[in-house]
């Protein structure tokens, strides 16, 4: 993979991934965006046909079908999963969009069909799959949490560019990324939305996804000595053109608290005019440091006696000892008592 990277005279830095067409741009002043079109070597998507038992991961479609097969109704369901490792964990997703292409050819079932209302599902898949093994008997779960609506089509050729799926993108990377799964709002024959895959010859008609997102970075320092106050977290939003604002769960609303005793503290934080999120921390201190002495007395004249000191706990493990009567800083020492 041949990688370039560039930063231009307006500060935007741009990372370019010219194999599989993945970009990542990043604009000191604006939110980052992360946009993958991927190709048949990158790409992961495939069909599944309640009447054909053939694996089709390699099939220049991407369907959502009700029909028949040899006189019998099928179903027929796209999958399709995107390549999320590149959006930090420390991400705020403000946006994502799906765009999606028609098949404009009359091979294998055809442009849309709408003899019947062909309004379409996206739900997010929440089981593994491979592209090369997957079959209607092996096919992932998925889930109408957050579903969203492709309209029935107008026309055969209808393309279904920048869908939201914001909340979809969210919650695959809060509980693991399977892809999407598209299916009929109803399932009955006859009708389907039939768009190109990843394998379609034509770059600029492969599904392709958009993410927009802040980075939330985070400085926290705990308490440096059982017993203090000096815990601090600092927070910052980048990319963000809102005035963001702050809510902690000690009602301090600024973007850093300081000057934290030991404990969890949770903060809301308003990164545009109608999204929020809420971030949990621990500020944690060190044990307390515990000494124990234990010594040897002399019991006749001319013998001499030893003086122990052990230090635990703290943060540290090269302790130094201060002893009285001039004394070295070791934990023991070996004294001739005095008369």
């Amino acid at each position: 993979m041949k990688n370039k990277i560039k930063k231009q005279a307006f500060r935007t830095l741009i990372i370019v991934f010219l194999f599989g067409n993945i970009f990542i741009s990043h604009n000191l002043f604006a939110q980052y965006t992360y946009t993958t079109q991927p190709n048949a070597t990158n790409g992961k998507d495939a069909i599944i046909s309640e009447a054909n038992t053939s694996n089709l991961g390699s099939n220049p479609q991407l369907w959502a079908e009700a029909s028949t097969f040899a006189g019998n109704s099928n179903i027929g369901r796209g999958v399709l999963q995107f390549n999320l490792t590149p959006i930090p964990s420390n991400a705020i997703i403000v946006d994502a969009k799906l765009s999606l292409w028609a098949w404009d050819s009359n091979a294998g079932i055809g442009r849309h069909h709408n003899s019947g209302y062909n309004s379409a599902y996206i739900q997010r898949v929440t089981g593994q799959w491979q592209e090369n093994t997957i079959i209607w008997s092996n096919k992932p779960s998925s889930t109408s949490l957050h579903q969203v609506t492709l309209a029935a089509s107008t026309n055969q050729y209808q393309d279904y560019p920048n869908i939201t799926v914001t909340q979809l993108i969210k919650d695959m990377i809060n509980y693991g990324n399977y892809g999407f799964l598209f299916k009929q709002v109803l399932e009955t024959p006859y009708r389907w939305l039939n768009f190109c895959s990843s394998d379609h010859t034509i770059a600029s008609e492969r599904p392709k996804l958009v993410i927009s997102y802040y980075t939330l970075s985070v400085e926290q320092t705990n308490i440096q000595c059982n017993g203090q106050n000096n815990g601090k977290i600092k927070l910052n939003v980048g990319g963000s053109t809102y005035a963001t604002t702050y809510l902690w769960s000690n009602n301090a609303v600024t973007d850093s608290i300081y000057n934290l005793s030991p404990g969890n503290y949770s903060v809301i934080i308003q990164y545009s005019a109608t999204d929020t999120v809420i971030r949990h921390y621990t500020i944690s201190q060190p044990s307390a440091v515990n000494i124990s002495t234990s010594s040897n007395f002399a019991m006749c004249e001319g013998t001499t006696s030893s003086i122990y000191a052990l230090a635990s706990g703290g943060t540290g493990t090269n302790f130094t000892y201060h002893w009285d009567n001039n004394l070295s800083n070791s934990a023991v020492h070996i004294i001739s008592p005095a008369l």
